[in-house]
């Protein structure tokens, strides 16, 4: 669909595709503020807490050195993707496993499956669907319309996969893309041309739901 429309709701974003079923074959959604919403604000909050737990575990160094050593790993990892020409993204087990090692000086097994298995819960406590999310899933499955979901975001697929499923969404999409899979984000149009790519659609053939103006909005009206 090749115009941008505000939505109050997902029952009005239902009522306009009712109208529009026989051309489109698939809808994207947006995850994060889109289809789940957080009980955490700012969303840097969660990982701050996972920096005080690493600290209590580590014992010699203090929370906001831990934070700090992430940001500059993370700041690290996003410099070599654009040097290698993708955009400004990372995967988080890069990530956790060279925070691990600058902390301690090697990619200790346990305090890597510690930062997982910590960031995962704690994600899964802060989200949940957004309500008529799921009835709006359900309906466009009912009229054999694809479904997928498109993040820009650090987390591995199957972490989204998880949380997802945690939600209550997880069996109501097709098909789950993330950023830091691809090296590519949405906010440069790179992943949206990648999903079109993959799924072998048309970009008149999908309509894409989300919360950012230029993620969500300009990058895939450009398509």
């Amino acid at each position: 669909m090749s115009k941008p429309r505000r939505m109050k709701s997902f029952a009005a974003l239902q009522a306009w595709l009712q109208t529009r079923l026989e051309s489109v074959r698939c809808v994207s959604f947006d995850v994060f503020d889109t289809l789940l919403a957080r009980c955490i604000e700012p969303p840097d909050d969660l990982q701050r807490r996972v920096a005080v737990l690493l600290a209590a575990k580590i014992g010699h160094v203090s929370a906001e050195g831990v934070l700090q050593a992430r940001r500059e790993v993370e700041s690290d990892l996003r410099g070599v993707a654009l040097s290698d020409g993708m955009d400004h993204e990372c995967h988080f087990d890069p990530l956790v496993e060279g925070w691990v090692t600058r902390l301690v000086g090697h990619p200790d097994a346990e305090l890597v499956d510690f930062v997982h298995e910590t960031e995962r819960e704690l994600e899964s406590l802060a989200l949940s669907a957004k309500p008529g999310v799921t009835e709006l899933l359900q309906w466009l499955h009912s009229r054999g319309v694809r479904v997928i979901a498109v993040s820009d975001m650090y987390l591995s697929h199957d972490h989204l996969a998880v949380l997802l499923d945690t939600c209550g969404l997880g069996g109501l999409i097709d098909r789950i893309y993330v950023s830091s899979e691809f090296g590519l984000g949405k906010y440069s149009g790179r992943l949206h041309s990648k999903v079109l790519e993959l799924e072998g659609f048309a970009p008149g053939e999908v309509v894409h739901v989300g919360d950012n103006l230029v993620s969500d909005m300009h990058a895939p009206l450009r398509l």
